[in-house]
C-alpha cells in the first residue's frame, strides 16, 4: 500500500467526500513507523527541496522533494511532518531555519469515495 509523507496537509488533497481521522505523534513514534515501512512503499509529497533534505536527515531515510498535487483517493494513509515557524511572512525559509524549527508531526488515515457512508449526527 502507498503511504504517502508530506509536509502539509489539506482537504483540498481529498478527491472526493470523505472522512479522515488524525493523530498527533511523536518524532520518535514517527521515525519508528517511518523506518518500518518498505521504503518502495512511501510515495513523498513534499513541496520544498530543503525541507525534504532534512526529513531525509532526521529520519534516517530517503524522502524525495516532489511538488506534485494529490488527489487522495479510496483508503489512504498519510504522514506529515510540519515545520513550526514564527515568521508572520510567508515565504521559503531557509535551510537553516527549518532544521532549528519546532515540529509537529501527525498520522492521518482516510476513506475517501465508495467507502464512505456520510452520516449527518448534527
Amino acid at each position: 500500500m502507498r503511504v504517502y509523507i508530506g509536509s502539509t496537509f489539506s482537504p483540498l488533497m481529498l478527491a472526493q467526500m470523505g472522512e479522515c481521522q488524525i493523530w498527533e505523534v511523536s518524532f520518535e513514534e514517527m521515525k519508528e513507523i517511518l523506518q518500518e515501512i518498505d521504503p518502495k512503499d512511501i510515495y513523498s509529497i513534499v513541496g520544498h527541496e530543503n525541507t525534504a533534505n532534512i526529513l531525509s536527515k532526521i529520519f534516517g531515510i530517503s524522502i524525495e522533494f516532489n511538488r506534485e498535487t494529490v488527489q487522495l483517493e479510496d483508503y489512504f494513509q498519510m504522514y506529515i511532518a510540519i515545520p513550526i515557524n514564527r515568521d508572520i511572512i510567508t515565504r521559503e525559509f531557509s535551510s537553516e531555519e527549518i532544521y532549528s524549527s519546532d515540529w509537529r508531526f501527525f498520522n492521518i488515515v482516510g476513506v475517501i469515495g465508495e467507502d464512505y457512508e456520510y452520516e449527518d449526527d448534527f
